[in-house]
């Protein structure tokens, strides 16, 4: 076996520093510019994106005024809201939790103009149906912005519209 050069490690550690302060720019970019209101943020499996949420969830939780949990974190699957519990964001719930949320919403439920940035972590495993869902039940809320991560390796609903 070939030995990895030392420069070729700085080279790749250099270029991972700098495509996660783009991605880091990114995200500040749709969180703050009132004109910017989608990102979508795709890689592989393990490249980190749902890093970036914790990242989000560390600089921005506060960030938002009007007191209480102003970001909405969410994953499609069961599995995939647990692994955001994992990662310390207590309060992930499944994207369909939400949507009923969305669609009984009163005094106990979630209220679309209450919150301020919707992360969707395993965005890929949405069904085009789920997303368009996602959008018309959170639509009347015209300041809300939305992060979408996924895998690169899987589809994206989008890719199916015509």
């Amino acid at each position: 076996m070939e030995k990895i050069s030392d420069d070729l490690i700085t080279k790749a550690r250099k270029a991972g520093l700098e495509e996660e302060a783009r991605v880091k720019d990114a995200i500040e970019k749709v969180i703050t510019d009132p004109y910017q209101r989608f990102l979508i943020i795709e890689g592989a499996a393990g490249s980190g994106k749902t890093e970036y949420i914790r990242h989000i969830r560390k600089k921005y939780d506060t960030f938002f005024s009007g007191g209480g949990r102003r970001i909405a974190y969410a994953a499609p699957s069961r599995q995939a809201a647990s692994n955001l519990r994992l990662r310390n964001i207590s309060f992930a719930l499944t994207t369909q939790k939400y949507m009923s949320d969305f669609i009984n919403y009163d005094k106990d439920h979630k209220d679309p103009n209450d919150i301020k940035l919707f992360i969707i972590d395993e965005a890929s495993l949405l069904t085009y149906e789920e997303l368009v869902e996602v959008y018309e039940l959170t639509k009347i809320n015209e300041q809300l912005k939305y992060i979408f991560l996924g895998d690169s390796g899987q589809n994206y609903p989008y890719s199916f519209i015509k």
